[in-house]
């Protein structure tokens, strides 16, 4: 089984995030945008149960995220730690 890559697009307004995940979704990658901070546990376990970690025709999956205060910034960090825990490579751009 190879590693799956999750890509976790945040940054600014302005900072290119939605042009980032538009060529994400050109490479076939599964996107999803605006998710909540709160929902990433949700989300993990959806590709979990769904078997969707193992589909060979989706290259990795990404995410755009806004985390502007301290709370939703540590509940990325602690799910994003969580998927890498499941063999899931986790980039943050």
């Amino acid at each position: 089984m190879r590693t799956r890559s999750l890509y976790v697009v945040t940054g600014v307004s302005g900072s290119g995030k939605s042009t980032a995940i538009s060529a994400f979704e050109d490479l076939g990658f599964s996107c999803v945008e605006n998710l909540p901070a709160q929902m990433i546990g949700d989300y993990a376990r959806y590709l979990e149960s769904g078997g969707e970690l193992h589909r060979p025709e989706v290259p990795g999956y990404a995410l755009l995220l806004d985390c502007r205060d301290i709370e939703s910034s540590k509940t990325v960090i602690n799910e994003l730690k969580r998927l890498q825990s499941l063999g899931v490579a986790v980039f943050v751009l």
